[in-house]
């Protein structure tokens, strides 16, 4: 591979961007609970990412191809705090489409049940450190070195 990938903090993502994203969650992190939303639900998570102080978006290009992406949280538990206007719509978007297990697995995240076994020390290493909540690169990109 000759060829560098180039890795940039997006602020600002017009439709085309939004698109690529979308459907680079959708093929690649198809369990997530993101790709399970509509793409009108994913195109406002996709904003709010975007312009948080406490969030970051990073995408990967490879030969002027989006390749890859990040999203970051400064902290776990701002990845609920940043996204608190859009909680109603993500719940009613997966109500509608029965996504009862997803549900679930939301509830178990917010009262941290998940959470139960972990000793203290390591539960306040993980409540003040960065969270890499989705990542993902195309699968013919994978295993070259390009996600680095």
């Amino acid at each position: 591979m000759k060829k560098k990938p180039k890795i940039y903090k997006l602020k600002k993502l017009n439709l085309e961007i939004k698109r690529k994203i979308i459907s680079l969650i959708k093929e690649e992190n198809p369990e997530s609970i993101i790709s399970k939303l509509s793409q009108n639900n994913i195109f406002k998570y996709l904003d709010i990412v975007s312009n948080s102080n406490k969030l970051d978006l990073l995408v990967v290009n490879y030969k002027s191809n989006l390749v890859g992406y990040a999203i970051v949280a400064k902290q776990p538990s701002y990845l609920f705090s940043e996204f608190y206007l859009l909680k109603f719509k993500i719940f009613l978007n997966l109500l509608i489409n029965f996504n009862f297990l997803t549900i679930l697995n939301i509830i178990i995240s917010i009262i941290k049940i998940d959470m139960i076994f972990i000793n203290k020390i390591d539960k306040k290493l993980i409540k003040n450190n960065y969270n890499l909540n989705l990542v993902a690169i195309k699968k013919k990109f994978q295993s070259r070195g390009i996600g680095n």
